[in-house]
C-alpha cells in the first residue's frame, strides 16, 4: 500500500475576522525570506509584554505586528488568517502557524495586565516561541484608543535566504535546518498546474539540514513549501513565496479558490467540502471523486480523535491512516489523507488549496473515493476535519 499523507494544516488565530488594510508603499516585499531575523520591541515599554517568548523577538514578525496592531486600532478587527500569512510571507517570515493574540481599549493599555494575559495565551510553548509585538495609539483626548497584538510561532526549522524575486528561469538554493523533526523534503507549486515533489537532500549532521536546487520556468507565483516528520506524522515546516518574472502582489488575496463556491449554500459541513474539493478537480481537468463509506468512517472517528486529544495530526493514538483505514477492512491501492482545524469548512478549503503539499492530495488523479470526517468543538467552535482519500 502506498501511503500519501499530506501534512497536518492548522488555522488558528485569535480575533481573526475578514479585514482588508488598504496597500501602500508599506506593503513592499522584503528582497529575502529567512529565519531568524534577530529583532528588538519598537518601544521599550512592551518589553515585559514578550518576556515570556523563550525564542526572542523576530525582525520580520515584529513588521507583521505593527501592521496587525494599526489594523486593530483603526478598524476594530485582526484581519483573517490568509492575510496574516500573505503579511507574513511578504515580511520575509516563512514559518507556518502563526497565533495571533490582540487587545483594543478606549484609553491607555495596562501594560501589566496585557503582560499577564500574553504569557497565560502562550502557556507551556512560551519558552519554544519566537514573538512580534507593537502597540498603536490613535485619536486624541477622549477619543484616544490603544491597541496591542502579539503574533507567535513555535519554529520547527529555519530558512537561509532565500530570494522573493527573481527572473525567470533563474536557479534557486534552498537551505532549511531543521530544529526538530526528521525526513526533510521539498515541495513546489508552480503559477499553473499541480505542486510538485522537488529533489531534495537531509543531511545527517544535527540539526538535520534540507537543500534542494530548483528551476523556475515559469512566471508567476511559485510557493515552496519544506516538510518533516515529527509524532503525528508529516507536516509542513517553512513555506516561502518566490515571484519569478512578476512583481509580488501588493495586497492580500481576496479572491475565492478553485471549488470554492462550489460549496456555498450547502448547510452540512460534509457535503459542502466534497462539493468544493470536486469543484477544484474540475477545474484543473481530474475526476470527481465519490464518497466512500468506509473512508468516511475512518475519517470520522480520527476527526473525534483529534478534537478529544487537541492535536492535529495523522496519528493521535489511533494509528496512522494506512492503519487506521486497514483496520477498519479497507483495500486501496493509494491513499492520501489531509487534516485541517478551522473555523469553518470554506475557510479550511482556500487553506487547503493555498498549501502544496495539501493540494496533491486534493488534485491526485488516482484518487477515486474521499471520505470526510468534521467534528464541532461545542467550546471553541472550530472544526476539526480529516479528509481520507482512495485509490
Amino acid at each position: 500500500m502506498v501511503r500519501r499523507l499530506a501534512p497536518i494544516l492548522a488555522l488558528a488565530s485569535l480575533l481573526a475576522v475578514p479585514h482588508r488594510v488598504e496597500a501602500g508603499a508599506k506593503d513592499a516585499w522584503v528582497p529575502a525570506t529567512q529565519s531568524p531575523k534577530k529583532g528588538a520591541v519598537d518601544d521599550p515599554k512592551d518589553a515585559p509584554i514578550v518576556a515570556a517568548c523563550g525564542a526572542g523577538v523576530d525582525a520580520s514578525l515584529m513588521a507583521v505586528a505593527r501592521e496587525l496592531a494599526h489594523a486593530l486600532a483603526t478598524k476594530g478587527e485582526l484581519p483573517d488568517a490568509q492575510e496574516i500569512e500573505w503579511r507574513q510571507r511578504k515580511a520575509g517570515n516563512p514559518h507556518v502557524w502563526p497565533r495571533t493574540w490582540g487587545a483594543q481599549i478606549s484609553g491607555s493599555l495596562d501594560r501589566k495586565a496585557v503582560t499577564a494575559d500574553v504569557a497565560k495565551w502562550l502557556g507551556k510553548s512560551a519558552p519554544r516561541v519566537r514573538c512580534g509585538v507593537s502597540t498603536v495609539r490613535v485619536g486624541a483626548g477622549a477619543a484616544v484608543k490603544e491597541a496591542a497584538v502579539v503574533i507567535a510561532v513555535e519554529p520547527t526549522a529555519d530558512l537561509a535566504p532565500l530570494p522573493t524575486h527573481v527572473k525567470v528561469g533563474a536557479w534557486v538554493d534552498l537551505d532549511a535546518t531543521l530544529l526538530s523533526g526528521t525526513n526533510g523534503r521539498v515541495v513546489l507549486l508552480p503559477p499553473t498546474g499541480a505542486p510538485k515533489t522537488v529533489l531534495s537532500s537531509t543531511s545527517a549532521t544535527m540539526p538535520a539540514h534540507v537543500k534542494a536546487r530548483f528551476v523556475l520556468a515559469k512566471p508567476g507565483r511559485h510557493v515552496v513549501q519544506v516538510l518533516a516528520d515529527d509524532a503525528n506524522g508529516p507536516r509542513p515546516v517553512l513555506e516561502a513565496e518566490i515571484h519569478a518574472g512578476v512583481e509580488p502582489p501588493s495586497a492580500p488575496p481576496s479572491s475565492a479558490v478553485p471549488g470554492e463556491e462550489s460549496g456555498d449554500g450547502v448547510d452540512d459541513p460534509v457535503q459542502a467540502l466534497v462539493r468544493r474539493i470536486n469543484g477544484a478537480r474540475a477545474a484543473d481537468g481530474v475526476p470527481a471523486l465519490a464518497i466512500d463509506a468506509g473512508l468516511s468512517k475512518v475519517a470520522q472517528a480520527h476527526a473525534a480523535a483529534m478534537m478529544k486529544a487537541k492535536v492535529l495530526g495523522h496519528d493521535v493514538g489511533d494509528g496512522d491512516p494506512a492503519a487506521r483505514v486497514a483496520a477498519a477492512g479497507g483495500k486501496w491501492k493509494v491513499i492520501g489523507e489531509n487534516v485541517a482545524k478551522a473555523k469553518t469548512e470554506r475557510t479550511a478549503h482556500r487553506a487547503v488549496y493555498a498549501s502544496p503539499s495539501h493540494r496533491s492530495n486534493v488534485l491526485e488523479g488516482r484518487f477515486k473515493k474521499v471520505g470526510i470526517g468534521v467534528v464541532a468543538d461545542p467550546k471553541t467552535g472550530y472544526l476539526w476535519i480529516a479528509e481520507l482519500f482512495g485509490g
